[in-house]
C-alpha cells in the first residue's frame, strides 16, 4: 500500500484507490479471471514518466500495469523484471 496525493492505492488481487478520506475504496483495476495478483505499487518521477506503477502476475506471466493519474492503468509487455517499481530501478 501507497500514499500519495491525499490517496491510498492498495495492490494484491486488484488495484484499489481510496478517496481522501481513506474510507472509500474503488476498484481500479481488475483481472478478468482470478489468476492474477499484484506484489507491489510505487509512486515513480523520473525525467520520462511520472505516475504509478504495479508489478505483478496474470495467468503465470509476469505484469507490469502504469498510469499516469491513478484511475486509468494500462497493461504492458514485461520480459523479465526484478524487485519493485521505484525511482531508484526505472
Amino acid at each position: 500500500m501507497i500514499y500519495h496525493d491525499n490517496k491510498y492505492f492498495a495492490a494484491g488481487n486488484t488495484l484499489l484507490v481510496s478517496d481522501s478520506t481513506g474510507t472509500v475504496w474503488t476498484e481500479v483495476y481488475k483481472f478478468e479471471n482470478d489468476t492474477g495478483y499484484f506484489y507491489d505499487i510505487s509512486y515513480v518521477d523520473t525525467s520520462f514518466f511520472t505516475g504509478y506503477v504495479a508489478v505483478g502476475t496474470y495467468d503465470g506471466t509476469k505484469l507490469i500495469v502504469y498510469s499516469t493519474d491513478g484511475l486509468i492503468w494500462t497493461a504492458v509487455e514485461s520480459g523479465s523484471y526484478y524487485g519493485s517499481p521505484s525511482n531508484a530501478t526505472l
